[in-house]
């Protein structure tokens, strides 16, 4: 890959697949990507230092270089406060592709830069399976080198091709437009079978509040309540504070300390656009939370957005005609399954070492 700054303003990207005459590098990794170039950052070029994905022991190597420019996968949040503009996050395609498009189009969101994604084919396969999106939540779009046809880089499948994607980096760190962000594809769909762990939750005076349960403790943040399910605790981040990653991740600290199960709720005044636009984002968050995302203004709820299984495959789920949600907590595992990707492979006395250090860079 590569980054070239135009006069313009905008930058070329390529994404291609690794080739080399280095024999003793092929032969230690026999089916990779390459991710490498130069980020344009308008002072001076940052050189990438090449990336390797391997594809039977999926692990990152990256030079602090490549640290710097914004192109470590698990730390994007940190990368963007130290000046990142891109994120690239090589993959192997096991993954539906909701789950990473969502956590993807999030990111650049929230921080603002762009996030591109290469989620890299098998040998024996004959796909490829690119997207990328913009600060403003839009997908880019991308040419097959050599051709004038533009079409979404999601559909750019043909593996072992070159596509150009063009980025227009006056785009980076922009003020959100929530006008702009796409609405959601996935329809609010109503609930096919029975919930493993249902509880009701609701508006009461234009507050959240969760039904059946008229003791509660609070606190700064939020609420604790006994329900039939166990304890829950519901972290309120309002308003535009739901882009801070930060901010929902202390919901899952909560919740872990006082052993609840983690619901967090995105509270505003006044939605800034239409619910479906904030459900594109909250997709995400619910993948990478492991927990319910509610959003709702003083008048009503206008979005529930849970994990529908154990893949974590987010949905929005309808609104009651009362108003109320009915949330599944079944699949609302919180904090430990959030980070599980860092500490599974840990021994046990790092666990919470690596949890802190996470934590401490969102």
């Amino acid at each position: 890959m590569y980054s070239k700054p135009s006069p313009v303003g905008r930058d070329w990207l390529t994404v291609r697949p690794f080739v080399s005459d280095n024999h003793q590098l092929s032969d230690k990794f026999p089916s990779t990507m390459v991710l490498s170039g130069v980020a344009h950052t308008g002072e001076r070029d940052v050189r990438l230092t090449p990336l390797v994905w391997r594809r039977r022991a999926p692990r990152a190597r990256a030079s602090a270089a490549s640290y710097v420019a914004g192109r470590i996968v698990l730390l994007p949040r940190a990368l963007a406060r130290r000046g990142a503009r891109l994120w690239v996050n090589p993959s192997f395609d096991n993954v539906p592709a909701i789950k990473w498009s969502s956590i993807l189009r999030l990111r650049a969101v929230e921080n603002r830069f762009f996030s591109l994604c290469t989620l890299h084919y098998d040998v024996n396969r004959k796909k490829t399976h690119p997207f990328a999106f913009s600060p403003d939540g839009a997908e880019l779009w991308a040419k097959q080198a050599g051709s004038d046809d533009a079409r979404a880089l999601s559909e750019c499948s043909v593996a072992g091709s070159i596509y150009v994607v063009e980025l227009d980096m006056t785009k980076v760190g922009e003020r959100l437009d929530w006008s702009k962000i796409p609405s959601a594809d996935k329809p609010k769909r109503p609930r096919t079978g029975k919930p493993l762990k249902p509880i009701t939750v609701a508006l009461r005076d234009g507050q959240p509040a969760v039904l059946a349960s008229p003791d509660r403790e609070t606190d700064h943040s939020g609420f604790r309540v006994e329900t039939a399910q166990g304890p829950v605790y519901v972290g309120v981040v309002s308003s535009e504070r739901i882009l801070d990653a930060a901010a929902c991740f202390q919901v899952l600290d909560r919740a872990k300390h006082m052993k609840c199960t983690p619901i967090i709720w995105n509270h505003w005044e006044r939605l800034p656009a239409d619910s479906a636009r904030l459900a594109t984002l909250m997709m995400g968050r619910a993948i990478e939370c492991c927990a319910p995302v509610v959003i709702s203004d003083g008048d009503q709820i206008h979005e529930l957005l849970e994990l529908a299984n154990r893949v974590k495959i987010p949905t929005r789920r309808e609104i009651e005609p009362s108003g109320q949600a009915i949330i599944d907590l079944g699949y609302a595992w919180g904090l430990d399954s959030a980070f599980k990707i860092i500490t599974k492979y840990l021994p046990a006395d790092l666990t919470r070492l690596a949890l802190d250090r996470n934590r401490s860079l969102a």
